[in-house]
């Protein structure tokens, strides 16, 4: 599948040197390279196109893509924002409860937590009991 700049030149060669019996073979082979240049033309076309899909398709995700990146990216910034807010949250609350050591002493707070801890497991277990009771009495049939 030679383009036609290719031959062109084949039938200057073959016009200049040759005789008149090779001027009919001459004729069918420049049809036949006329044919075959066209079919071979019709298929690049086809190819460039299909090329050209290919390739709006792939412009057209790259698109999406650098939609969803600015997106994520947005995100990304907007926690990090967040997490500067979390870590001076963190850092005032453990500034005060420095103070709160300092001013009362280990001591004290350390009983204040036990006393605490010990009332949420009195509570857990004193609601519990109430719903085991419920579940019995309602899984025993009346009388």
């Amino acid at each position: 599948m030679r383009s036609s700049i290719f031959s062109q030149h084949a039938n200057r060669g073959a016009a200049a040197g040759g005789g008149r019996s090779s001027q009919g073979s001459d004729a069918t082979t420049n049809a036949l390279s006329h044919e075959q240049e066209l079919a071979a033309e019709r298929e690049n076309d086809a190819i460039l196109r299909a090329l050209g899909n290919d390739m709006e398709r792939v412009q057209n995700e790259a698109r999406g893509l650098r939609q969803e990146v600015q997106e994520h990216n947005a995100l990304l910034d907007a926690l990090g924002r967040s997490m500067g807010v979390a870590v001076n949250g963190v850092r005032s609350s453990a500034s005060r409860l420095a103070d709160v050591m300092q001013r009362n002493g280990w001591r004290q707070n350390l009983t204040l937590a036990i006393g605490i801890f010990v009332l949420l497991v009195v509570i857990y277990y004193i609601i519990r009991r109430a719903s085991t009771a419920t579940s019995i009495n309602a899984s025993i049939p009346p009388a």
